[in-house]
C-alpha cells in the first residue's frame, strides 16, 4: 500500500494506493487540508482505521433530512405505534428542520449542544 502527501494549489492532499483489485486500480484521495501536518494527521486516521478493522468506510453524504425520511418510510411503520410517528413528525416540524440540510457526518456533539442552547434561549 503506497501513500503520499502533496500540495495541490493552495491546499494539501493525501493519497493511498491499494494497487489493482479485481483488475481496477483502487485509490483513496482526500484534499482540502490547510497544512501538510493536517493532511498527515488525516492520513494517519485512515490508516489506523484500515489496520484496526481491515476496511475503510467513507463518510457518505447523507443529510439529516434524508435519514429522517428513510426512517419514517422504512423503519418507523414496522417498529413504532402510529401516535409515536405522529409525535416524531411534530418534533421534526417544530424543532429539527434547522439541522435538516446538514450532513450526518458533520453533526458533532458541539453542533448538538449549540442547537440545544439555541432552543433553550427561545423558550426563556
Amino acid at each position: 500500500m503506497n501513500r503520499s502527501v502533496r500540495k495541490k494549489g493552495e491546499s494539501w492532499s493525501f493519497r493511498l494506493d491499494f494497487g489493482k483489485i479485481d483488475g481496477k486500480r483502487k485509490q483513496i484521495e482526500r484534499s482540502g487540508f490547510k497544512t501538510e501536518k493536517e493532511a498527515n494527521a488525516a492520513l494517519s486516521e485512515v490508516l489506523n482505521e484500515i489496520y484496526k478493522t481491515g476496511v475503510f468506510t467513507e463518510n457518505k453524504k447523507v443529510t439529516f433530512q434524508q435519514a429522517y425520511d428513510e426512517f419514517l418510510e422504512n423503519e418507523a411503520p414496522n417498529t413504532r405505534k402510529f401516535t409515536t410517528i405522529v409525535r416524531y413528525k411534530s418534533l421534526y416540524k417544530n424543532h429539527f428542520q434547522d439541522i435538516a440540510p446538514r450532513y450526518l457526518f458533520n453533526i458533532t456533539d458541539k453542533t448538538i449542544q449549540e442547537f440545544i442552547n439555541t432552543k433553550q434561549r427561545r423558550v426563556r
